[in-house]
């Protein structure tokens, strides 16, 4: 197991209710799942890729239970995703730039993909 795809989440983040104030996490603790690149979003929602372009989405994430469930795999291949409030964006091994519709906190993995007939150059 190579150390560059363990995956680590900060803790002891904590917010005060009511207030704006915040205080960053200063701990790792390590989750399950080896991803090359993994990104987050709107609260809720956080993807990844592994080293095989695989795209997964974080379940279950919730105020009490911020790490999440477990890993949700998502239709297609990817090997950079970004998550957004309307959406995530995607670039996959040809430089083809993907958008994926419907993404909620309840569903993160979205419901609908569609290529932008875009592609990246080097």
């Amino acid at each position: 197991m190579k150390s560059d795809y363990m995956l680590y989440y900060s803790v002891q983040f904590s917010v005060t209710l009511g207030s704006t104030r915040r205080r960053p996490g200063t701990k790792w603790k390590r989750i399950g799942g080896l991803l090359k690149q993994i990104d987050s979003g709107p609260f809720g929602i956080v993807c990844g890729v592994n080293h095989h372009d695989i795209i997964f989405c974080r379940s279950g994430i919730v105020w009490g239970k911020l790490m999440g469930k477990n890993w949700r795999r998502v239709p297609g291949r990817l090997k950079h995703i970004s998550c957004g409030e309307f959406g995530h964006w995607g670039v996959n091994k040809f430089h083809s730039i993907f958008f994926r519709l419907g993404v909620t906190h309840e569903r993160p993995e979205g419901m609908n993909i569609c290529a932008l007939g875009i592609r990246g150059g080097r």
